[in-house]
C-alpha cells in the first residue's frame, strides 16, 4: 500500500468492500462523478474463496478491471468476527498487489452515511437531525454509535459518540429533532418506538465505504497501515470460554 499512490486516468474507481454484517457487500465508485455499481453477498458469499470471484464479476459488470481502481475503502467494524478478517485480509492483499491505498472505515460510519444519502431529500421537517446506527452484536446487544444528520445535503454525518455496546433500553436517545435508526442485521428495538424515531435497514454499506474512501483520497489522507487490525467490538463468546487462537488481542474490543 503505497503512500504516494493517487488517482489517475487509468486508476478512476474506489472499490468499497463491507463483510462486517450477516450479508456483505462490494461497491465501485467513481473517482469523479456518481457512477456507482454494487453487488450485495449472501452470508454463503462472504468467504474468502467466494469474495474475489465475486469481485471479479462486479469489475465486468462495471466494465472496469482491478488496475482501474484508485483505492479501496474496507468496513472495519464493529462486526462479525469471520467477516471482517476475510474482508479486510482480501482488501490488504489487493491494495498491497495494485500499490493503491487502503483506508479502514469503521462500519457504523459507513452504516450512518448509508442512511444519510437516502434520507437527505427529505422534505423539510422531516429529515433527521440525529442518525443512530446500529448493528446486531448477539446477546440481546447492539453496536452502537450517534451522529449528527449535517446541516447541508452534501456534507458527511458528525459521530457525536464512540462506539458502544448495549441491550436497546440502555441505549440513550439524543433529545430534541427527528432521530433516523439506521439498522443491520437486527430487527427494529420495540424500546425505540417513539414518534421522533424513523427506522432505516441496510443489509450492507460498501458503496458508504467506498464515499468515505473516495473523500480520504482526496483530502491526502495517509492510507492504513500494513498492520492494520479489525475492531470487532466484542469477541466470540468461544473466544471468551476457550481463549483466542494465536495472534488474536483478547483484549482488542472498541477502538
Amino acid at each position: 500500500m503505497r503512500e504516494d499512490a493517487v488517482a489517475s486516468p487509468a486508476r478512476s474507481w474506489i472499490l468499497g468492500i463491507d463483510t462486517s454484517g450477516a450479508a456483505g457487500g462490494l461497491a465501485l465508485l467513481a473517482v469523479e462523478g456518481e457512477r456507482l455499481a454494487a453487488r450485495q453477498l449472501e452470508t454463503r458469499a462472504r468467504g474468502a474463496r467466494a469474495l474475489l470471484p465475486a469481485l471479479d464479476a462486479l469489475l465486468r459488470e462495471a466494465g472496469v478491471r482491478r488496475e482501474d481502481l484508485a483505492a479501496i475503502g474496507a468496513a472495519i467494524g464493529p462486526g462479525t468476527f469471520t467477516g471482517l478478517r476475510i474482508g479486510l485480509s482480501t482488501a490488504k492483499g489487493l491494495a498491497l498487489g495494485l500499490g493503491i491505498p487502503l483506508y479502514g472505515v469503521p462500519s457504523l460510519d459507513a452504516l450512518a452515511l448509508e442512511a444519510w444519502l437516502e434520507w437527505r431529500g427529505a422534505p423539510e421537517g422531516e429529515a433527521p437531525r440525529w442518525i443512530l446506527a446500529f448493528r446486531d452484536a448477539r446477546q440481546g446487544e447492539l453496536f452502537w454509535a450517534l451522529f449528527a444528520a449535517p446541516a447541508r445535503p452534501d456534507r458527511l454525518p458528525r459521530r457525536e459518540s464512540e462506539d458502544g455496546v448495549d441491550a436497546p433500553p440502555k441505549i440513550p436517545l439524543p433529545a430534541g429533532g427527528p432521530i433516523l435508526a439506521a439498522g443491520s442485521d437486527a430487527p427494529f428495538p420495540s424500546a425505540w418506538e417513539d414518534a421522533r424515531v424513523r427506522h432505516a435497514a441496510f443489509s450492507t454499506a460498501a458503496p458508504a465505504a467506498a464515499r468515505l474512501a473516495r473523500e480520504a483520497l482526496r483530502r491526502g489522507d495517509p492510507p492504513a497501515p500494513p498492520g492494520l487490525e479489525p475492531r470487532y467490538g466484542r469477541l466470540p463468546r468461544a473466544m471468551t470460554q476457550w481463549g483466542p487462537p494465536p495472534g488474536i488481542d483478547p483484549g482488542r474490543t472498541l477502538a
